[in-house]
């Protein structure tokens, strides 16, 4: 029996799953702190940061990134500050 993969890397290297879906399943199944970049995501983040330009063009993409891990909740426990 084959065992899938825990680790983010691991599971990037699968064939046809990107940096979103691997956050998302690092996320859901092993409850880590993942940001999550779909079409909506880069919509709603580009409008709310002031980020122009297209989604698919690499600058903007590493932009909504950024912005995206920014501002995930901090753990339990971790407050800012």
């Amino acid at each position: 029996m084959v065992e899938y993969p825990r680790q983010f890397e691991h599971i990037l290297e699968l064939p046809g799953i990107g940096r979103s879906t691997a956050a998302a399943i690092c996320a859901l199944a092993y409850h880590e702190r993942r940001a999550i970049l779909d079409g909506n995501v880069k919509r709603v983040l580009a409008r709310y940061c002031g980020i122009s330009g297209s989604p698919s063009r690499k600058t903007v993409e590493t932009r909504l990134w950024q912005q995206a891990e920014a501002l995930l909740p901090l753990p339990p426990g971790k407050g800012r500050g």
